[in-house]
């Protein structure tokens, strides 16, 4: 694993996984959020943006995480794995009202400065209808990648563990 793209639901465990599989494989975690949001909360030109994101997918090793269905295009290609954690409806918005409880006014580790935690309905609504409209998407990704790249599918956090538990045993060994 030298390059390692994760997917996901907002509030599936992504941005903790990327740091987890960073210090494992000693990679340094790419959280696209940090790179996407200005202070803020302002979105950067596409034009920008697609060159932001174009030199992180460039570098030779990488863990990314984020959504950004419009940047698979670059990153994809370039990953060697990747890994979706497709976690139930229920969990990912716990996972995100957890968050808002816990950064609630602060910037979270994976923001930039001037992004501060703050409570969204249509953010909330967003995560409720991504298995009906982000998930398909992601599903027909993952198949037409299964014999071009390493694949780990992720349906629950005890999955998750394993696979760390494994893969740590493996790297140290």
């Amino acid at each position: 694993m030298e390059r390692v793209c994760i997917l996901g639901s907002s509030g599936a465990g992504k941005s903790t996984l990327t740091r987890q599989l960073g210090a494992i494989l000693k990679i340094e975690p790419l959280h696209l959020d940090t790179y996407f949001w200005k202070e803020g909360w302002t979105e950067p030109e596409p034009e920008k943006w697609e060159e932001i994101h174009k030199a992180l997918t460039e570098k030779d090793r990488w863990i990314i995480d984020g959504k950004f269905s419009n940047t698979w295009q670059n990153r994809i290609p370039r990953a060697d794995t990747i890994i979706y954690i497709d976690m139930p409806r229920w969990l990912c918005i716990y996972g995100v009202l957890k968050r808002l409880l816990t950064y609630y006014g602060r910037t979270r580790p994976d923001l930039p400065e001037g992004c501060p935690e703050k409570f969204d309905w249509d953010f909330l609504k967003f995560v409720w209808h991504y298995p009906k409209r982000g998930r398909p998407k992601t599903l027909k990704l993952l198949q037409t990648m299964k014999n071009k790249k390493t694949i780990y599918h992720f349906k629950s956090r005890a999955e998750i563990r394993r696979f760390l538990k494994e893969l740590e045993s493996n790297t140290c060994n």
